[in-house]
């Protein structure tokens, strides 16, 4: 195969691990599928074009649009308009947040952005990528009622959440009823197996109703 400039091959994994990070000490890497679903918003930008290999010749090849535009023979380069550009751009994105959460609570419903950073702080970017995948994996509803749920349980970490996420897609659940069924019936298990138990009051938590 022939590399051309502007193209690049590689894999989703292997980027997943080129943009890793540490976090408290340990080692962290974005879902291999949080990084297709990020090339694949470029994609739709008209920014990258994505090719892949059929049958056992699996890869990516990314290619930058236009990249020969962007190439200039003067050392200066256009740094000044790229760092003034990318200024914009995160005002843009800081903007579009807090439109989403203004929207949110004008009566569209809460949005799972909004749930997360009332809940968990600041959502930082790589994990923002991650939840966007989440949702559109599993859908808003339920997205949101897993973090109800990790908050409810003291789980104060982006993983902790992702588990719940991971057991409920394992399961198949889709809808929140299954979700709600789902985990009634852990609580029911559960109690079944302690072999002394005292009487529930009304004030207790019932072990299941999170809010969802």
């Amino acid at each position: 195969m022939t590399i051309k400039q502007g193209q690049h091959l590689t894999s989703m994994r292997k980027i997943a691990t080129q943009v890793g990070y540490y976090e408290q000490g340990a080692w962290k890497e974005p879902n291999p599928k949080t990084i297709k679903s990020i090339l694949t918003w470029l994609e739709k930008q008209n920014m990258i074009s994505i090719s892949s290999g059929d049958g056992n010749r699996k890869y990516t090849l990314i290619t930058l649009i236009n990249w020969e535009s962007y190439q200039v023979e003067n050392g200066d380069g256009n740094s000044n308009y790229t760092v003034s550009t990318q200024s914009v751009d995160i005002n843009k994105n800081d903007k579009n947040v807090k439109n989403d959460n203004k929207e949110a609570a004008e009566g569209g419903g809460p949005n799972p952005f909004q749930v997360y950073e009332e809940n968990f702080g600041i959502l930082k970017p790589i994990l923002r990528d991650s939840l966007i995948s989440w949702c559109e994996d599993l859908g808003d509803e339920i997205v949101i009622a897993g973090m109800k749920l990790a908050a409810q349980k003291g789980g104060r970490t982006y993983g902790y959440i992702e588990e719940i996420w991971k057991e409920w897609a394992s399961m198949g659940l889709r809808t929140i009823e299954e979700v709600r069924a789902h985990e009634k019936g852990k609580v029911q298990r559960r109690s079944n197996t302690v072999p002394f138990r005292r009487k529930k009051s009304e004030a207790d938590d019932d072990g299941y109703n999170y809010g969802f």
